[in-house]
């Protein structure tokens, strides 16, 4: 018996002999991991009300299709690059071709960086840092960082 979740918009989710499927994605998911699909009666699971909270106040949504893009393609990406080593040379690649600029870690930077100049370094092969700097930066007025790991 085949049922299906959510309004007449859904990504076409459906319930199968007690596993949730979404179309080509591969294997059954967790009934509860379904993408875009959030209670709408108070829960006391926190990761429910926490997602009604971030949703209530979200000032950029996207779409279900827009979700589903984006992790469709984050999927290709880790698909298409095995170990860190392929994925800093596929990020590289992609960074120059827009417009960023690849330093060296050994030489000097100072005479290199401008404003409004997007940049990234390598370091072993392992990991790449990217930085852009904006047209307004005055030398001393610090600077923000954002990674990940």
């Amino acid at each position: 018996m085949m049922t299906r979740f959510g309004n007449s918009k859904s990504v076409g989710l459906t319930k199968q002999d007690n596993s949730t499927t979404i179309p080509g994605t591969g294997p059954p998911r967790h009934p509860d991991l379904r993408p875009g699909l959030i209670k709408t009666q108070q829960s006391q699971h926190p990761t429910t009300v926490g997602l009604q909270r971030r949703k209530k106040h979200a000032k950029n949504t996207l779409s279900e299709a827009e979700v589903e893009s984006h992790a469709r393609s984050f999927i290709q990406f880790i698909s298409d690059n095995p170990t860190v080593f392929h994925a800093v040379q596929e990020l590289s690649g992609n960074l120059q071709s827009h417009g960023f600029i690849k330093l060296s870690a050994r030489d000097p930077w100072s005479d290199k960086i401008k404003r409004g100049g997007k940049y990234f370094v390598e370091r072993n092969g392992s990991a790449i840092i990217a930085f852009a700097v904006g047209n307004n930066y005055n030398p001393g007025n610090g600077v923000a960082v954002i990674a990940s790991h």
